[in-house]
């Protein structure tokens, strides 16, 4: 079974990023998914290292700073009260494997013209984005030129391989204490596993999340993909202006 998840974007492309290995082996078929304590493991293995791949709260309920009290269960008089720095709780999503893309949507839309019955839309990377996907995700990238067809090959890999249910979908991002973030999670603990902290906003994430438990990994045949993605290198596609054009509607003709 499958689910949507926050797909308020009509137009938008899915890039991934990473080392030309794997990238290639993408390409060839190989949908390679880590679980998600693998990420929570690279962040707390290496403190320093927030916003990077590495996320120690993925797939959990984080709270910051709440005061916990404790009181005697027949007098309710108050044994303890003190404040926590971070109170985090999982609801046991750490081994499902996920598959992490880059989407390129109206957060990175710098421009919109009517051109001969065509509209184009121009998209640029952010500098934030420029400067540290590359560094931090690998030297190449995987341009799905048709979105909409990768994730038709995914969906048949994946039925063809009888993982099971999954979902997929558009990460959000929050601040501490964020309400929205807390009401989505309390409709549906699953919802977790679509929140990350503001730090990694800049990755603006699309992920796939299989729910079975994997000791390490997952791996998954969706075909080969080379007709429909593109390898390039990282630093090219960051500092590239992307057009997208497509025929609109002009009164009452339909421009082709």
């Amino acid at each position: 079974m499958e689910e949507k998840h926050f797909r308020d974007d009509q137009t938008f492309m899915l890039i991934r990023f990473g080392s030309k290995d794997r990238l290639e082996s993408l390409q060839k078929g190989c949908l390679y998914m880590k679980n998600l304590q693998y990420f929570i493991d690279l962040e707390k293995n290496n403190p320093t290292s927030s916003g990077g791949q590495g996320d120690k709260f993925e797939g959990q309920s984080v709270m910051y700073n709440p005061t916990i009290e404790i009181r005697d269960y027949y007098t309710k008089g108050l044994v303890y009260r003190g404040p926590v720095e971070v109170s985090a709780t999982s609801f046991g999503y750490e081994k499902f494997p996920v598959f992490c893309m880059f989407m390129l949507d109206s957060r990175n839309l710098t421009d919109k013209k009517l051109e001969h019955g065509k509209l184009i839309k121009s998209y640029q990377f952010s500098k934030e984005q420029a400067d540290r996907i590359a560094n931090e995700f690998g030297e190449y990238a995987l341009m799905f030129s048709d979105t909409d067809e990768f994730i038709r090959r995914v969906k048949s890999g994946l039925k063809i391989s009888d993982v099971g249910q999954y979902t997929r979908g558009r990460v959000r991002y929050y601040r501490p204490n964020d309400f929205d973030y807390y009401k989505d999670i309390c409709d549906n603990h699953l919802n977790a596993a679509y929140w990350k902290r503001e730090d990694f906003a800049f990755q603006q994430e699309f992920r796939l999340l299989i729910h079975k438990e994997v000791p390490d990994h997952l791996q998954v045949n969706i075909g080969d993909i080379s007709d429909i993605s593109q390898l390039l290198k990282a630093k090219d596609l960051l500092n590239s202006q992307i057009d997208i054009a497509f025929d609109v509607w002009d009164g009452d003709d339909f421009h082709v």
